[in-house]
């Protein structure tokens, strides 16, 4: 249905264009870079996106669970109109401007489409914080493998934990025997060592192999779908791909079309564990508008649409087989 077909694709960041000349951007005294602060913070297409239903999801911390739980399914179905992506708590990006609550930012960490700098978008002010001194020169980060993980912080003799989602990534600033110290905006928090990997920069926060493309995948089996997601409370297709990749070291753009373009094609007899599916309403690279992982015996694992969860289904017997586009290995 027309449910299926708009909120089954990609999150499509392609379709979501810079903000024109004609709807000005204040000048701002915040600095060039600022890191995410919250949990997950969305990332809207304009300014003028936000609606009163997303107030939970704007708060500083984010209250994403509640902004899920309260959207209706007409409202989660209609996302892609207004949400290009999210970042995860200490992102790093580019600060462009401010428009009342609203600040405009590149996440450079992020491209694809129309924006190979980075997408653009538009972020609660309250949600981001100065970039610290150093952030990006430390030699070793921690990568949250738990789906989420307790980030903990001492502020004024008070102990308060924040949920962050599996892939978050943060500065180490000291290792110990069962925690973590990390550099969060404004200071130190920590991590249970149990639900980390500590790794260089930029390298594999886990070994790579096709088998555990799919086991990390597997993970989140169940977890409903949601448009542009791209943290444990919900993936769209490409994001669930994107992210899993990132924990092997492999980047991929963010959104399905350009990631089809990543690795080495293969034909469909010859599919094998970890491959990337892709499928198009045409045999057109640019209608491509699904992204799904070969999970073997002819299925692949996907987050499908709104109103569905991760799955594994079969390609013949399913919708997908006759949009069949392509696939690609990016893993021996």
């Amino acid at each position: 249905g027309s449910v299926i077909a708009a909120a089954g694709r990609a999150a499509d960041v392609t379709a979501v264009a810079p903000t024109s000349s004609a709807t000005p951007v204040a000048s701002t005294p915040r600095p060039a870079k600022a890191v995410v602060a919250v949990s997950v913070a969305e990332v809207w297409s304009h300014h003028r996106k936000v609606l009163p239903v997303d107030r939970p999801a704007q708060q500083r911390p984010a209250r994403v669970s509640t902004w899920l739980h309260r959207m209706t399914f007409f409202q989660r179905s209609h996302l892609y109109r207004r949400l290009a992506t999210q970042v995860r708590y200490g992102e790093l990006v580019y600060v462009l401007g401010t428009r009342g609550p609203l600040t405009h930012v590149r996440i450079p960490d992020q491209t694809g489409g129309r924006f190979p700098n980075g997408i653009i978008g538009w972020v609660a002010s309250r949600q981001l914080a100065p970039e610290p001194a150093g952030w990006e020169s430390h030699g070793r980060v921690a990568t949250v493998v738990a789906k989420r993980a307790a980030l903990d912080r001492t502020t004024g003799g008070t102990t308060r934990s924040l949920s962050v989602s599996y892939a978050t990534t943060l500065p180490v600033v000291a290792v110990h025997r069962h925690r973590v110290d990390v550099a969060v905006p404004g200071g130190v928090g920590w991590l249970s060592r149990s639900e980390v990997r500590v790794h260089v920069p930029g390298k594999a926060a886990l070994r790579p192999s096709p088998h555990r493309v799919l086991a990390q995948a597997k993970r989140f089996l169940g977890l409903p779908y949601l448009w542009a997601g791209m943290t444990s409370w919900g993936f769209d297709c490409s994001g669930l791909t994107a992210t899993v990749y990132s924990m092997l070291g492999i980047t991929l753009p963010r959104d399905a079309a350009d990631q089809s373009l990543a690795g080495h094609a293969v034909s469909r007899r010859h599919l094998r564990l970890g491959d990337l599916v892709f499928f198009s309403h045409t045999r057109k690279r640019g209608d491509i508008h699904h992204v799904a992982i070969y999970a073997g015996k002819g299925r692949v694992l996907q987050s499908p649409y709104t109103g569905a969860h991760v799955e594994i289904v079969k390609l013949r017997h399913s919708y997908l087989n006759r949009e069949y586009w392509g696939a690609t290995r990016l893993l021996s």
